[in-house]
């Protein structure tokens, strides 16, 4: 007899049983009443222990000869109702039928089981590369899974810090645990520089099993030449004279940026990214030109500043000054004393207020005035 292959066509002959027809046989598939599976996919660990069970029909197959086809485990039958155990499943690639024969035909169902075991180690690295990305090269990152199965429910996502950068769904038939490894191609972007990069490994098998596992992460700088937050020849700048100047020149760049500035003068500093002059002056007008630059490149702008000349006016004043003469009145009371041996002569001055003037004109007349009286 030639050797049975469990594909479409399973040869048992150790339970006597000479020929049972696949599911995929259009013939059993006309059945009115088929077996039918509980759970109708199963999916197991590999080395877990499992459980299914068959109803071999409704009422077509009793008093009918029926049974359970299966490579590992135990049945048990209960009416039409069938049981398989398994211990611990030890196959990768397996399967179980159930079946009845009536008098003209055999009528049968296959359990799908899947065999699954999560990935043993997942690693992430970039292929043939070690230090820092530079813009505007291209790398190559690389996931290996080692040991999962079946390779036909994994995915597999690369990841920079937490965006995702690529998604690859793994297509196949193999159902033996296998290492694969996925690549991709990356292209650095400007942006903060350092990230961590790793890769995600899912297995999805239906909707209620999944298992995933990452990858260790691995830190890694981008490197780009610096640029400047403001266009290289911006409008001009106009500032009053004894104002403050300030110029800003950021710039993002990786590695650290570095700055220098050229003034109107010619002169070249070292500063950083803010130019203060405070204040300013006419002199100080021209133009400025600052440039941010790194080992990978420079970014330059240019500044033309503008000073405005303040302007003083003066008004003149003429002040007339006026001089006021105050006149000092004496007043004079001669009392007469008759007295043989002396003239006694009393004067008593009254002064206005301002300033009081003694001319010669005053003491000649009082001097004339005693003559007079000293004569009578």
């Amino acid at each position: 007899m030639s050797p049975c292959v469990f594909l479409f066509l399973i040869c048992v002959n150790s339970l006597g049983v000479s020929h049972v027809r696949s599911s995929d046989d259009p013939e059993a598939n006309t059945c009115e009443d088929p077996p039918v599976f509980s759970p109708s996919h199963l999916v197991v660990k590999h080395g877990d222990p499992t459980t299914a069970t068959c109803t071999v029909c409704k009422e077509k197959c009793h008093n009918k000869h029926m049974g359970l086809e299966k490579p590992l485990g135990t049945d048990s039958m209960n009416g039409t109702t069938i049981t398989w155990t398994v211990d611990k499943m030890t196959e990768w690639d397996t399967f179980v039928m159930c079946y009845y024969n009536t008098e003209s035909r055999q009528c049968s169902s296959s359990l799908p089981i899947t065999v699954y075991q999560p990935p043993v180690r997942v690693s992430f690295n970039f292929v043939n590369h070690s230090g820092p990305m530079i813009l505007g090269h291209t790398y190559i990152m690389q996931c290996s899974v080692e040991d999962v199965a079946p390779v036909g429910g994994l995915t597999v996502v690369f990841y920079k810090g937490e965006t995702e950068l690529n998604e690859t769904k793994l297509d196949g038939e193999e159902k033996n645990p296998v290492t694969i490894a996925v690549l991709f191609q990356y292209h650095p972007v400007r942006g903060y520089h350092n990230w961590n990069y790793y890769c995600k490994a899912t297995l999805q098998l239906g909707t209620e099993h999944f298992s995933w596992k990452s990858s260790e992460e691995v830190n890694i700088d981008t490197y780009f030449p610096p640029q400047l937050d403001v266009p290289p020849y911006p409008n001009p700048i106009n500032v009053t004279e004894g104002d403050a100047l300030v110029l800003n020149c950021s710039a993002y760049g990786s590695p650290r940026t570095h700055y220098r500035w050229k003034l109107p003068t010619g002169q070249t500093i070292a500063g950083n990214s803010i130019f203060t002059l405070d204040p300013v002056s006419v002199s100080d007008e021209g133009h400025y030109i600052c440039s941010a630059s790194n080992n990978l490149g420079t970014d330059t702008v240019d500044y033309s500043v503008f000073v405005q000349r303040v302007t003083t006016t003066t008004t003149a004043t003429t002040t007339t000054a006026a001089t006021t003469t105050a006149t000092t009145t004496t007043a004079t009371t001669t009392q007469r004393v008759l007295d043989t041996t002396s003239i006694v002569v009393t004067t008593r001055s009254t002064r206005s207020t301002g300033s009081t003037s003694r001319t010669p004109i005053h003491r000649f007349t009082l001097g004339f005035m005693l003559l007079f009286l000293a004569s009578v």
